[in-house]
This record gives structure tokens, sequence and C-alpha cells, in this order.
């Protein structure tokens, strides 16, 4: 997987271990590699609460075949589309979301992917 690779490679971020799996969270994203198969799985913790959700099929071809960078990004963009879509316009958050969305955007728009 991309995504894993990508991390493994990256020397200047630490993932972290526990007895049974290393691990990494970014942009609220978690991905954990199990070390007695070897799976991987990504999950999103963007939702509210202390809990991660599934990531949906699109979003994991992403991290498997562009990278961990892209599909943090693209997860981040869908979850903020997704809020504003949600979220009264005159609410605090609405400000926020736009803003986020913005701001990941022209980061995906700067790594100059084609998805």
């Amino acid at each position: 997987m991309k995504a894993w690779e990508e991390l493994e490679n990256n020397k200047d971020i630490s993932l972290y271990r526990t007895m049974k799996s290393t691990w990494y969270i970014h942009m609220g994203i978690k991905i954990e590699k199990f070390d007695k198969d070897g799976m991987i799985v990504i999950k999103n913790g963007l939702s509210h609460g202390d809990r991660y959700t599934d990531i949906r099929d699109i979003h994991r071809d992403i991290f498997e075949k562009i990278g961990w960078t892209v599909g943090c990004l693209v997860v981040n963009i869908d979850w903020f589309t997704q809020r504003l879509r949600n979220t009264n316009c005159e609410s605090d958050r609405y400000e926020e979301y736009k803003n986020k969305l913005k701001e990941y955007t022209e980061r995906l728009e700067k790594l100059s992917v084609c998805l």
C-alpha cells in the first residue's frame, strides 16, 4: 500500500508502536498495520466523539494507489464538504468549515494530482 510506504519512508515523522501494531494519525485519519498478519486498517476520526469510522472504498483506493498525503486531503475535503451541506450558513461553524475546505482544496491542488 502506497500510503504505508510513504509513511515508513518519511524520516520527518514518528510511527507509534503498540504490542500488536504500528500506527500513525494525521489530519484526523488513523492508519494501523498489524504485526501478526500485516493487515493495514485506515479509519476516519473526523466524526464527533472519540471514535473512528471506516473509510469509504473510494478513499481506500486513493490511499492504496496514490498515497497518504493525498488520501488524507481527499477524506478531509469530502468531510468538510458534507459538513457545509448540513450546517446552517448562519452557524459559527459554517465559516470554520468553509475555511478548512478551502485550505485542503488548495493543498491538494498544489500537489498536482489527478484523481
